[in-house]
C-alpha cells in the first residue's frame, strides 16, 4: 500500500459488522466480490500492529489514535491518546474526540 488511507479503505471496504444483515455475504459472493470479513478481525489486526507500526519515528503521536477511531476502536483510541501517549496536544484532541463520541453515543 502507498499509504495508510489506501490500506484502511481497502480493509474497511470488505468488512461487515460482526452481525451481518441477512443475505449480504451471499449477495457479494454471487456478484463475484471479495468475501467479507468481520470488522472485529480488522480491529484485532490494527491493535496487534500497535502504535510503532503506524508512527515508527514517533513524530505524529495522534496518527495511531486516528487509525483506531477510523476502524471503530473508540475506547482504545481514547485510552491511547489519554493514557498511553499523553501530551498536551493529544490530551486536548482526545477530549474533543471523547465529547463528540459521547454525544453520538459511541462510547
Amino acid at each position: 500500500f502507498n499509504n495508510i488511507e489506501d490500506y484502511l479503505w481497502l480493509q474497511l471496504s470488505v468488512c461487515e459488522p460482526d452481525t451481518p444483515p441477512p443475505c449480504s455475504t451471499l449477495e457479494l459472493e454471487k456478484a463475484g466480490g471479495p468475501k467479507p470479513r468481520p470488522l472485529s478481525t480488522l480491529q484485532d489486526e490494527i491493535r496487534g500492529f500497535g502504535p510503532a507500526h503506524f508512527d515508527p519515528d514517533g513524530a505524529n503521536p495522534m496518527f495511531y489514535g486516528f487509525v483506531l477511531v477510523l476502524s471503530g476502536c473508540f475506547d482504545d483510541a481514547l485510552k491511547y491518546m489519554l493514557v498511553e501517549r499523553p501530551n498536551e496536544r493529544c490530551v486536548l484532541d482526545a477530549v474533543h474526540v471523547a465529547v463528540a463520541m459521547y454525544r453520538h453515543r459511541l462510547i
